[in-house]
C-alpha cells in the first residue's frame, strides 16, 4: 500500500482534529493492521506507536495537552474496536501478554 494524502486512513474517524493532521500516522498503522510491511509489530505495539505518532505530530505545534488527549482517544478507539481489522499474523505476544503497558508507556505518560 502506497502512501496517498488523499485518502482516509482512519477508517470511520478524521484524521484531522484541532487544526492538525495525522493522516500519515493513519497510514502507518493501517499498514500494521493490514500486515503489509516487513517487520510488523504486533497489535497491541502498533496502536501504541500510533498513540505516540499522533502525538508527536501535536507537540510539533506546541499543543501538547490537546495531542495528549486526541492520542489517548485514538488509541482507546483503536483498542476496543480495531481488533475486527487486525490481520493475524505469526506474533504471539499479543496473546501471551494482552493489553499489558510496557515500562516504556508508564514511564512516557507518569
Amino acid at each position: 500500500m502506497k502512501y496517498n494524502s488523499e485518502e482516509n486512513y482512519c477508517s470511520f474517524s478524521p484524521e484531522k482534529l484541532f487544526g492538525v493532521s495525522f493522516n500519515y500516522a493513519c497510514y502507518l498503522h493501517a499498514r500494521q493492521y493490514k500486515n503489509d510491511v516487513v517487520n510488523r509489530k504486533s497489535r497491541i505495539e502498533a496502536d501504541r506507536f500510533f498513540r505516540r505518532e499522533i502525538y508527536k505530530k501535536y507537540t510539533r505545534v506546541n499543543k501538547h495537552l490537546t495531542g495528549l488527549f486526541v492520542a489517548w482517544l485514538y488509541y482507546i478507539g483503536s483498542r476496543m474496536f480495531g481488533e475486527r481489522y487486525w490481520l493475524k499474523g505469526s506474533d504471539m505476544r499479543e496473546e501471551l501478554f494482552g493489553d499489558f503497558p510496557s515500562m516504556f508507556d508508564l514511564a512516557f505518560y507518569i
